[in-house]
């Protein structure tokens, strides 16, 4: 599909590729989690309409708004939680029973550090809603005391422990 530009002009349509999969946008509102770290490609719709593509299957799927694309191996499409999907565009993290390990994935992106978390700790579940404008320190009491962790800091790289 084009969509016609301020000139009134047919343009080319926009398109959003990433390693695994294509976004074609149709007049929307959307959110892209494509990260390297991540198992999984999510591909949120809040409003207006994409068809979300596989480039390893070529399937596509059309989302409505409210509904996710989650692209790890297979392609589907999920109910989304459009509040914790956008979060990051209020200044928010907003975990809702998150397992651990996705949790310090997005920590460590945000704050630009290394966080290692023990596989066995991975799957421990955290909720709440915390600022991305919380002094890392802050944060990291916070997760310590309602997880049962222990964190600690060497320069850069923070462990996490039991």
């Amino acid at each position: 599909m084009k969509w016609n530009g301020p000139d009134g002009k047919k343009s080319v349509p926009f398109i959003v590729d990433t390693d695994k999969q294509q976004v074609e946008v149709l007049g929307t509102k959307f959110n892209i989690n494509a990260y390297e770290d991540e198992t999984a490609i999510e591909t949120s719709l809040i409003e207006g309409s994409v068809r979300v593509t596989s480039s390893v299957n070529n399937k596509a799927v059309m989302l409505s708004p409210g509904q996710k694309s989650v692209l790890d191996g297979a392609l589907v499409v999920e109910t989304a939680d459009i509040q914790k999907q956008v979060a990051w565009t209020n200044g928010r993290f907003i975990f809702k029973e998150e397992f651990l390990g996705n949790v310090m994935r997005q920590i460590s992106r945000w704050y630009d550090i290394d966080i290692v978390c023990p596989p066995h700790l991975e799957r421990r579940q955290l909720t709440g809603i915390v600022s991305r404008s919380t002094p890392i320190e802050a944060l990291v009491e916070t997760i310590e005391s309602t997880s049962r962790v222990k964190i600690t800091r060497n320069g850069r790289r923070w462990i996490v422990s039991e």
